[in-house]
This record gives structure tokens, sequence and C-alpha cells, in this order.
């Protein structure tokens, strides 16, 4: 081995080590050609510093100072603690921050609350955006928020239009009076006590009513309109009939939605009370049911906090990215909800799609005919005769 300038580091033929001879510069031998420099400097602290210091230049001189583990992140606190650095022991102390509870390296948080800081979620939708996507199913909810009410577990739909949908009641064929207060499942005949309900009625703005295990059998209230107003006070959708409009609903069962009777029905006995018109819905003390001219059947009531505000614009959907809801183009190419023909070429944009008839045909793209080219194209086939095809045409 040379010495200095001839040779200033050699691994020695080790393939991972690092050669600075006249031939070479390489991080490893299997690496590829690299330009180096060689910097010396004295030691600036002198003698090695402790393991709670570091060398600093402190503006005028270097010299070891604390190392603060707090603020160059090398501390074990748990996140929803506070870390105070020190300059003995480890360098640091971790302390959980009320009314997180522990050792300060793990924090545990009280009931329906988590995070950092142990955030308050009083709704499914505030869950999803704290934790992050959640599977359907139980959620522990703190409904009045630092209210009186106890935190309270809840069902959460995750999925459906979104996600963030609260079950509060689930009857069978025998209505409300044949289920018990509890925590509702799907499949349960139970219902969120009077209490919880107002609560989460007031943190929320839709109601969706739905056949047990059935979706497409629906209505969904329009945002903060009368039924979730009147929820939040305990009352059933409507107060009397003056209150209803068709307007609050939407869904394939939005014309069982007649205007209910009111006259002091109240939660949990009446969700909604079509005051016995044969086509409406009674989901009441004693029946569940879309009409009076239906059998009875299962039903279940639900709220959520709109986790899009206002809702997304046509063509887009709400989606929970992340930790946050937002409005998310939907592509219908992919998902085949375009109207474009057979053979044309959809085409996603930004809140729509567009339509292209293929070559050898003609129209909008959501309808193609083809072009009969012998019948168009001046002689396409001199001396010939000529045969249209799909989209072409030949010569015979």
């Amino acid at each position: 081995m040379g010495a200095y300038p001839v040779n200033i580091f050699e691994a020695c033929g080790n393939t991972t080590g690092v050669t600075w001879t006249p031939t070479s510069t390489q991080w490893s031998y299997s690496g590829p050609q690299v330009s180096l420099e060689l910097y010396v400097r004295a030691s600036p602290c002198g003698t090695s510093c402790s393991a709670l210091e570091m060398c600093a230049f402190d503006g005028t001189d270097y010299a070891c100072v604390d190392r603060n583990e707090c603020a160059v992140g090398t501390d074990t606190c748990d996140a929803s603690a506070i870390c105070t650095n020190t300059t003995s022991g480890a360098g640091f102390t971790c302390a959980c921050v009320p009314p997180a509870t522990g050792d300060g390296t793990t924090c545990t948080c009280p009931a329906g609350r988590a995070g950092v800081g142990c955030t308050v979620a009083t709704t499914c939708v505030g869950v999803l955006t704290r934790d992050g996507a959640t599977p359907s199913g139980l959620v522990t909810v703190d409904p009045d928020g630092n209210g009186p009410l106890p935190p309270s577990d809840v069902y959460c739909d995750t999925v459906t239009d979104g996600g963030g949908w609260m079950l509060i009641a689930s009857a069978g064929t025998g209505g409300m009076d044949a289920s018990s207060a509890g925590v509702p499942m799907p499949g349960e005949d139970e219902y969120q006590p009077t209490a919880v309900m107002r609560a989460l009625a007031a943190s929320s703005e839709r109601v969706r009513i739905n056949t047990r295990g059935n979706l497409a059998e629906h209505v969904t209230s329009t945002r903060n309109s009368v039924p979730i107003q009147n929820y939040r006070s305990g009352i059933a959708a409507y107060a009397n009939p003056g209150e209803y409009d068709g307007g609050h609903w939407s869904g394939p069962r939005a014309g069982n939605l007649w205007f209910g009777c009111g006259g002091g029905a109240t939660y949990p006995s009446s969700v909604y009370w079509a005051c016995g018109n044969a086509d409406g819905l009674h989901f009441v003390s004693n029946t569940s049911q879309w009409s009076l001219g239906e059998a009875a059947t299962p039903l279940e009531f639900w709220m959520r906090e709109e986790p899009c505000g206002a809702g997304c614009a046509t063509g887009s959907t709400c989606a929970l990215v992340g930790r946050a809801f937002q409005c998310v183009d939907q592509n219908e190419c992919l998902l085949g909800t375009d109207d474009c023909a057979a053979e044309a070429t959809c085409t996603n944009t930004l809140g729509g799609f567009t339509c292209a008839c293929p070559a050898g045909y003609t129209g909008d793209g959501r309808t193609c005919a083809d072009v009969d080219e012998c019948a168009t194209l001046p002689d396409p086939c001199p001396g010939q005769t000529c045969v249209n095809t799909l989209s072409s045409y030949s010569c015979n």
C-alpha cells in the first residue's frame, strides 16, 4: 500500500469498502466512480464530551454542552407526554399530559378519547378524522364532548356513502317497544338511550332509515333539515303535519315518507309516524313498516355528521384520505357509470368524463354508428367491389 498522496484509503479488496487510490475513487468496489474530498480538523472540544453532551460552537468557542434530547427528538416520550430536558440520568424525563395517565413513555387516554392530547371524538366522523381508516364496528365516542354524559359505544358504518354513519336504533317487526335500550348492532333489536341519541343528533346533520341488511331500501334526509332538528329535541321526525316537506328526503323509499302526525310523538317510541297513512312509513312503538300495505320489516335508524360539509360537486365523491375527508374525483370510466357507447372510448376528466367514437364510426360518443365507406368515399375500390365492414371496408 502506498503512502499519501498516492493512496488516501484502500479497503484491501473488500467489495463494500471505500477505495481512494491513483486509479479509483469509489465508496465500494461494486459502486460507481465518484469525486471524493478529504478534510481534516483539530478536535474542537479537545477531549471527548460525555454521553449527555455534544460539542457545539457557542459563538465564541467550541465547548461540550448539554444534549437536549427533547429538542433534537432523541427522547422516548409518548406523543401525549411532555419531555423535560435534564443533565443527569437519561438526559430527559417524560410526564403524561392529563387526562392521559402512565409513566410518560407510555400514556393511556380515558375512554372516548385518543390520539395526541387525548382528543374527544363526539361522532363517528370525528373518530375517522382522528384515527384514520377504521373498519365498520363499535367505536367509543363522547356524545356531548365535555358535557355530563359519559363516553358511549356506538356502531359506526365506515363504508356507506363515504362512511361515518352511527346506528341509533334497530327494530324488528314488533317495532320500538320490542327493542331495548343499549348499544344497537346490525341485526339486533336495540336503541340508544334518549339522552345519547339527542347528544349524537346535536353533532349530526343527516339521518338515514333503511331496511335492516338492505341498503337499497333507504331514505336519507337533506342536511340540517327539520327531521334532524327534531331528533335533537327528542321528538320524532315531524312534530306536526305542517312541518313535512317531501324535499327533506331522497332515496328509493322517499315516496313512503308522508306527513307525520306529531302530536307529542317522541323517541324512542316513535322514529317516524306517517299518521296511519296506508302508503306511509311507520317506524313506531308497535310496528316497523315502509307502508301499512306492506308486511312489517326490520328497520334501522342512523345519523351522521356530514364529512364533506356542504357535499361534493357532481362527478366527485366524499372519501376519507388519510385523516381528512375530501371530495375526490369519481372515475366514471372505471366504475362503469359512464353512458358512452360500447364502441366508444371513455376518458375520465375532473368531475366528469368524455366519450369519443373510434375511427370508422360517427357520432357523439354516446351513440356511435358505423361509417359506410363504400357509400361515402369517392370510388374507394377502383375496378373492384367495395364491401363495407365494421369501422372499415374491403375491396374484392
